[in-house]
């Protein structure tokens, strides 16, 4: 009996059936059979390749179906007929590479617990290739599959027992019929994702993987809302576009009803994680990280740019900060990100981000920064009950603040990495100083790009600006021990303030 069956259903697959069968026969591990089922209808001569391999090649075997069954049940048939311990799915158009067999097998033996192996893929497009980067680690990929199918099908490998014991079988009513199974299966079995190319899958070639087009998209959507069902939470049908699969953006809709996009998506976001502290269905590190992964192509849906902050740069830990930094913000939805990426990436990390709000901020920036505070504790959001004005805004964070010192941004700007720090620590130095500033660069094109730079001596900086304050000010929080204290502007060769 083979350690594998390599499975592969066939239609019509003439132009590739030389590649995918030789694919198999390089494989490094040769405890294999080769099950081919070919469909009934399926007349271009690929039949009689697969006959002529199968004369010289034992391990190989064709299958004729009596009457058209269709991928799924062909699929079902041949797992009936199956004879190896490990099922590997193998695609007429999609080679594998020569050490997949070897390096699944010796995955699976090592982790009797896992069900299904996949592996990384390579997408073969006819004017690019890429590979597809998903999740391998399996509540990551877990959490990921609750917005699409994040397994190659080319790629898994699965226990033929598990299979037939618990009468799981590929519904032929489902386009996807992969993603459906799994989905159905993946909170009683684990799967896994081997993160390392081992299989190139094609697109656009005028294969099955288009031709499903929108009918497909929208299948997706419904499987992704029947998952969601065992958080307890119901997606109304004229909201599934916000289901849409993780490569299937629904951007035209997203950009024109962006408020709206950005308020569900970060409902549901939110709602998904504080359900499943009670169902505990997905470990709660794996799906925050791919909440903010989902956040983060939300956004991509709404044009929103945004640097990209790993995940491991987010802090969950209290802390008491050094330094407070006060961001007011009203209808910033297209610059707020950024803004508060300059800030997650300083240098100096003993900070705490206080963002002042008024009310009935209705742009989407509200959800953009709560979904920031869901992901790290250093960052809060204060509310305000009335409507209050930039400066009683401010008023109203430095009030909050937890640190000794302020420092102050605007929504839509940038502070270079160093900023925070440079600042905080002149100051610390320099006890008699009260408010201190940076160069600042002014950006937009043409001749709104240039830097700013102030006077750097204290006398200098109080007769020219009166007291004026940039958004780039950085001051001690204020007591009566300040009040007419000096002003210095920081000056470090190149700029430390925005950019």
């Amino acid at each position: 009996m083979p350690k594998i069956t390599a499975l592969l259903p066939l239609y019509n697959g003439k132009k590739y059936i030389d590649e995918s069968i030789r694919s198999i026969q390089a494989q490094t591990f040769s405890d294999w059979e080769l099950l081919i089922v070919n469909d009934f209808g399926s007349d271009d001569g690929c039949a009689e390749i697969v006959l002529y391999y199968a004369e010289h090649d034992l391990r190989i075997r064709l299958v004729q179906n009596e009457k058209r069954l269709g991928l799924a049940e062909s699929l079902n048939a041949g797992i009936r007929l199956a004879s190896g311990s490990y099922i590997a799915r193998v695609d007429v158009d999609d080679p594998s590479y020569p050490q997949r067999f070897e390096k699944q097998v010796d995955y699976m033996n090592k982790h009797p617990d896992v069900f299904l192996c996949g592996t990384l893929q390579r997408s073969v497009l006819p004017d690019r290739n890429y590979v597809l980067q998903v999740a391998t680690d399996s509540e990551e990929l877990k959490a990921a599959m609750l917005f699409g199918c994040e397994i190659s099908h080319c790629s898994v490998m699965f226990r033929r027992d598990i299979f037939v014991r618990d009468k799981m079988r590929y519904n032929p009513q489902k386009l996807g019929e992969d993603y459906d199974l799994w989905t159905r299966i993946m909170f009683d079995h684990r799967l896994v994702n081997l993160p390392e190319v081992l299989v190139d899958h094609r697109w656009g070639f005028e294969n099955i993987s288009l031709n499903k087009g929108n009918a497909l998209i929208q299948e997706v959507r419904e499987i992704s809302a029947r998952l969601l069902k065992q958080f307890d939470i119901d997606v109304p049908k004229e909201d599934l576009i916000l289901l849409s699969g993780w490569r299937n953006k629904p951007q035209e809709y997203a950009v024109y009803n962006k408020a709206s996009f950005l308020h569900k998506q970060a409902e549901l976001l939110l709602k998904l994680y504080h359900n499943n502290t009670e169902k505990k269905l997905i470990a709660p590190g794996a799906l925050r990280k791919t909440i903010w992964n989902r956040w983060n192509w939300a956004c991509e849906c709404c044009n929103i740019f945004y640097q990209k902050i790993t995940y491991d740069s987010f802090k969950r830990n209290s802390v008491v900060p050094k330094v407070s930094i006060v961001l007011p913000v009203c209808q910033a939805v297209e610059t707020l990100r950024e803004t508060i990426d300059s800030i997650l990436v300083q240098e100096f990390t003993e900070w705490e981000l206080l963002m002042v709000f008024e009310p009935e901020d209705s742009d989407g920036s509200f959800e953009l920064a709560q979904m920031y505070a869901f992901m790290d504790s250093r960052i809060r959001i204060i509310e305000n009950s009335t409507y209050l004005g930039l400066a009683d805004s401010l008023n109203e964070g430095i009030r909050q603040a937890k640190s000794d010192y302020i420092a102050r941004i605007d929504a839509d700007d940038l502070a270079n990495a160093k900023r925070v720090g440079a600042q905080y620590h002149y100051m610390e130095y320099h006890p008699n100083v009260g408010i201190c500033q940076t160069y600042q660069h002014y950006f937009g094109g043409g001749r709104n790009d240039f830097v700013h730079k102030p006077p750097i001596k204290a006398e200098e900086m109080k007769a020219k600006l009166l007291f004026f304050l940039r958004c780039m000010s950085f001051y001690r929080n204020v007591s009566e021990k300040y009040v007419g204290a000096a002003w210095f502007v920081v000056q470090q060769g190149s700029r430390i303030g925005g950019f």
